[in-house]
């Protein structure tokens, strides 16, 4: 912000004048910031507490939902678009999870992701990868994505669970941001949370596979046996 003191007559500001009304200034700044950034911790609890209680329930669809809506509501960004990897398929799902894309029909959202293209880039990051400026980005700049939906910064997110890859996230803005320590901390919170939800749901679908194999084997089995007796 900016703090205006103005007086009707005209005067001199001595040392000591600029000295106080600096401390102000510096007072009415610390005010607003913890203003906001506990209007971002308020919304953020109350973001991760509805992620939650929808994890809960199994549901992996619907808890992706929750989290980029939750993501969205919490660091107050345009766009978040999740992509879904299955590293035993080395594959994306499709079509991803995504809150406030304008243009939901374009090929990278809607169709099969290239192995060079920037999702692939990003899922095999070690770690977040944070753009302020998109047009200045050696990887981003050239974005149809960023283009067509007039994404001026983003952060794109690896996630993984014990050494797997299971997606990335991208968090976008229409206006030039800077990503603070508070917001960085905020999207991983959602990431981790999209982890848990998308690991789960793959150990769960890996274990039901694994089931049905060692029920249609049983099957055979008794068969057989019953054919020899």
């Amino acid at each position: 912000g900016v703090l205006y003191v103005n007086y009707k007559q005209s005067r001199d500001f001595e040392v000591d004048d600029r000295r106080t009304l600096e401390n102000l200034a510096n007072y009415a700044a610390l005010a607003l910031k913890k203003a906001r950034l506990l209007d971002q911790v308020n919304k953020a609890k109350k973001a991760a507490q509805v992620v939650a209680q929808v994890t809960a329930l199994g549901d992996l669809e619907v808890t992706l939902s929750a989290v980029t809506q939750g993501t969205q509501d919490a660091v107050g960004c345009d766009a978040v678009v999740l992509f879904v990897y299955d590293q035993a398929a080395e594959k994306l799902a499709h079509p991803p999870t995504m809150v406030g894309v304008r243009y939901k029909d374009l090929a990278i959202l809607s169709g099969e992701v290239l192995a060079n293209s920037i999702v692939y880039k990003m899922l095999h990051r070690d770690e977040a990868y944070i753009v302020d400026r998109i047009s200045e980005d050696p990887l981003f700049k050239d974005s149809r994505f960023a283009r067509e939906e007039g994404i001026e910064s983003c952060v794109a997110v690896p996630l993984k669970a014990t050494g797997q890859k299971v997606g990335v996230m991208f968090v976008n803005f229409r206006s030039r941001h800077r990503f603070t320590a508070d917001e960085l901390t905020n999207i991983e919170l959602f990431a981790n949370q999209a982890v848990v939800a998308i690991r789960n749901a793959q150990l769960h679908e890996r274990t039901k596979r694994q089931a049905e194999t060692l029920g249609g084997l049983y099957e055979a089995d008794k068969a057989i046996t019953s054919t020899l007796a």
